[in-house]
């Protein structure tokens, strides 16, 4: 989702509210508990981080999601668990303290504007 404009809404019962607004009318709303201390940085910040813990950690129900090959599919790290397993236990052995370093990652925009 190309991210076009960020809305956020103080409500008076304990709560904010994020939208991010993307281009072909694509919406995502956070809504969040406060107790009034975030500002509109501070909350738009909160929600990416919410959104990342939900796409990192996923939902209960993520198994019954199917994908219908349109690009809207949800994956779950169901798969990825040996590789987490794995990472989690460190280098390894014979290895020492050292782990190889991976290749510097790119920032590409794909839609090819200099913003």
């Amino acid at each position: 989702m190309q991210l076009i404009d960020t809305h956020v809404s103080n409500l008076n019962d304990g709560t904010v509210t994020v939208e991010f607004q993307g281009e072909g009318g694509d919406r995502v709303s956070v809504r969040m508990a406060t107790d009034g201390s975030l500002d509109h940085d501070g909350a738009v910040l909160r929600a990416k981080e919410l959104m990342v813990q939900l796409a990192v950690l996923g939902t209960e129900n993520d198994k019954d999601l199917k994908g219908e090959g349109n690009g809207n599919e949800q994956g779950s790290l169901e798969d990825e668990q040996p590789f987490l397993e794995v990472a989690a236990e460190g280098p390894e052995e014979g290895r020492g303290d050292t782990v190889e370093a991976s290749d510097p990652v790119s920032v590409i925009n794909p839609t090819g504007s200099r913003d």
